[in-house]
């Protein structure tokens, strides 16, 4: 039966749910319309909630229509005489709850969601209704589907819980063929149990913004690592608290990430990565900050870096380990990095604000390094397995630790400001230029028949304090090329002979200056200087 009211914007006969008009013989060709779609939910004041216009169609008409032989009974229902009614899509596209989804936080709406998804084969979005919590696992969206929070405000957002640990929330496989695309946005994600918020494989021309991501037992995006996914834009997401790798992207290539919150990945037994970076991404205008791991990860090539504030990881800033055989290309241009390498390991993790382990031809240019902890070993360090990157133009200020160590090879470091603000900041390094000379702050070490001077990190000038001759020299190390500055603080005797090559023995007195190369192990006077 029909209620004794008409919409006035319609007309069409008016049922209080999709039950009570199962039961009225319609006959094909008429529209009607329903208050709610669950019996006593008008009555307890969700009118709307779930209404929708059906257009009744024969059985026939409706395989016609929709290629289905039947109705899934979900969206579209067969009534009491065979007829089917079916739901118009509005021009937003269709609620998640004239699909049936109950959205009380208990039930679980997933079959009801994909209903939804699955009734917009051409195309268009899924909307996801104020105040409700939705428990979702192994959504599959469909070609160029939008998945849309109908709020944006965190007051009467939807809330969506993972409800499987080992499904995503979200999958989205296959390219988008669709002019816009498809957006996954306005959505509040927020705990339950899931293998991640969202899953990519193979998808592009796709945008996920303006979500809200927290406290998740998985990622908040995974991707594919074969099934490469394209042109993706993620921008404008608040992303807390997951307990994995936040944005683990290895699998995603030409695409922007921009203007995010990236932040506190918190798990104790996984590294929880801010950022993982994949091939030819850019990284731009984020605040990324907190992660157990390393707030960034960059494992492809082609990556421009830029803008961005990096602070505080608790291992490092940026980590660049591109295995790739090609020319990689990393580009670090612009950022902020603050205090990274929280960790309370000990300084030989070679925890650091930004750490090339591998690269090639890359550029790091016009950063800014504030404050670098006590924890870490280096603002940057340089491996072995990075060639030709440029350092140029960086401000390196207030840190108290080691500045730049360079182990890497054709590597071209100048123009950097070392500012150093704190009246103890003179007993800390300045920056590697190469194997052979590290400025620092001269070292003070007494004399001793072998003068042991350290590795490369102690730097290049020391004074040397007591009377006891000097006839060797270790330096750890034993690097070749290093140059040796020692300046005495009172007399004594540097003898020619040992590992000294010498013009001659020397007695020094206070203030005179003797100068060394080290060659495999010997090291030759260059010059003395009696003041």
């Amino acid at each position: 039966m029909t209620i004794g009211i008409k919409r006035s914007n319609t007309g069409y006969p008016k049922y209080a749910s999709v039950a009570e008009m199962k039961t009225v013989a319609i006959p094909a060709g008429h529209n009607v319309e329903t208050v709610a779609y669950y019996s006593g939910w008008a009555a307890a004041g969700d009118e709307n909630k779930g209404a929708g216009v059906y257009n009744i169609v024969t059985s026939s008409e409706f395989t016609a229509i929709t290629g289905l032989a039947v109705p899934d009974e979900k969206g579209d229902f067969v009534l009491i005489n065979g007829n089917v009614a079916y739901l118009q899509n509005n021009l937003t596209g269709v609620s998640v709850f004239q699909c049936g989804a109950v959205g009380d936080g208990v039930t679980d709406d997933s079959v009801y969601v994909q209903a939804a998804v699955n009734r917009l084969s051409k195309g268009g979005a899924v909307v996801f209704d104020v105040n409700s919590v939705f428990v979702l696992s192994d959504i599959n969206c469909g070609v160029g589907v939008s998945m849309v929070g109908s709020s944006r405000s965190k007051t009467d957002a939807c809330r969506i819980i993972g409800g499987d640990v080992s499904k995503p929330i979200f999958n989205v496989v296959g390219a988008s063929l669709t002019f816009f695309g498809m957006e996954i946005m306005g959505l509040y994600f927020n705990g339950g149990n899931s293998s991640c918020a969202i899953y990519l494989s193979n998808a592009t021309n796709l945008k996920i913004r303006s979500n809200s991501f927290h406290a998740l037992s998985g990622n908040a995006i995974l991707t594919d690592k074969i099934n490469i996914s394209n042109t993706v834009e993620i921008s404008n997401n608040y992303i807390n608290q997951s307990n994995k790798t936040q944005l683990d992207l290895e699998g995603l290539n030409d695409s922007v990430i921009s203007e995010n919150l990236i932040q506190q990945g918190l798990s104790v037994t996984n590294i929880c990565d801010g950022v993982v970076l994949g091939t030819y991404n850019r990284l731009v205008d984020n605040y990324i900050t907190l992660n157990q791991g390393h707030n960034v990860k960059v494992v492809g090539w082609g990556n421009i870096i830029t803008g961005n504030n990096i602070v505080q990881a608790k291992l490092n800033g940026i980590y660049v380990n591109i295995t790739s055989s090609d020319i990689t290309c990393p580009t670090i241009t612009g950022n902020n990095f603050l205090g990274n390498g929280t960790s309370e390991a000990a300084p030989s993790l070679n925890y650091s604000d930004l750490h090339l382990v591998k690269c090639t031809l890359g550029i790091v240019k016009a950063n800014m390094f504030q404050k670098s902890t006590s924890y870490g070993d280096y603002t940057i360090r340089v491996d072995a397995g990075v060639t030709s990157v440029q350092i140029i133009g960086n401000n390196i200020r207030a840190f108290s630790i080691n500045t730049i160590l360079n182990n890497g090879s054709g590597i071209r470091i100048s123009h950097n400001n070392s500012n150093q603000t704190s009246p103890s900041t003179e007993s800390h390094d300045g920056f590697t230029c190469n194997d052979s000379i590290v400025f620092k702050s001269p070292q003070t070490i007494a004399s001793a028949d072998t003068l042991d001077l350290g590795g490369k990190q102690n730097g290049n000038v020391f004074n040397i304090t007591g009377t006891t001759a000097i006839n060797n020299i270790s330096s750890g190390d034993n690097i070749n090329g290093r140059l040796i500055l020692l300046k005495f603080s009172s007399g004594l005797l540097v003898g020619d002979g040992g590992n000294l090559r010498m013009a001659g023995n020397f007695s020094v007195d206070a203030n005179d200056i003797l100068m060394f190369i080290n060659i495999s192990g010997i090291y030759y006077e260059i010059s003395r200087s009696s003041n």
